[in-house]
């Protein structure tokens, strides 16, 4: 048995993290797309559709985002790096703090696409925790099959995948559906 912790995206939305829920990251991206570049009148269509003022909240942010990714590039997926232009916040501060403690689990499985949990970690404790997406299949095994008390460092796991700020943005395991997981 991995104990573990388990996180969404609420856990990000306090200050002074303000990232964005997946709704809003997902009506930000419908908009900017579709009602931005619309004219008047297809923009009138667009907004009395059923399918826009009845069914936005069936569409999925990790869907929506694998589509873009797909037609679009990975230029379709820059406006995420708005998941990382925060700061840790209380809540990551306490699930870094649980993660380090000796005893505690040291999993963490979120789905969100923000490394807020890991920075507080590392601001905490001087420690870089380990940060795999469902694209690290063997690692995601081995975590299974390991004496989970051994493990060095908190492990945390992006289950729609993540943004990474290295220099460049980089979106490693994104996007991971519901289905996939």
């Amino acid at each position: 048995v991995l104990p573990v912790v388990l996180s969404g995206a609420g856990l990000s939305a306090d200050a002074p993290s303000n990232a964005p829920l997946g709704n809003e990251l997902r009506n930000g991206y419908l908009n900017a797309l579709l009602l931005a570049s619309a004219t008047d009148q297809s923009k009138a269509d667009i907004e009395t559709d059923d399918l826009w003022t009845g069914g936005l909240d069936t569409w999925r942010l990790e869907v929506l985002l694998r589509i873009l990714q797909r037609v679009i590039g990975e230029s379709a997926l820059a406006p995420l790096s708005v998941v990382v232009a925060g700061r840790p916040n209380d809540a990551h501060t306490l699930a870094a703090q649980l993660l380090s403690m000796p005893s505690a689990p040291r999993v963490h499985l979120t789905l969100n696409f923000d490394d807020y949990v890991e920075r507080a970690i590392e601001s905490g404790t001087g420690t870089t925790p380990e940060s795999v997406t469902l694209q690290d299949c063997e690692r995601l095994k081995a975590l299974v099959c390991e004496d989970w008390q051994a493990l060095r460092v908190p492990v945390v796991v992006h289950l729609h995948g993540r943004v990474v700020r290295d220099g460049a943005m980089r979106f490693p395991g994104l996007i991971a559906t519901l289905d996939q997981i």
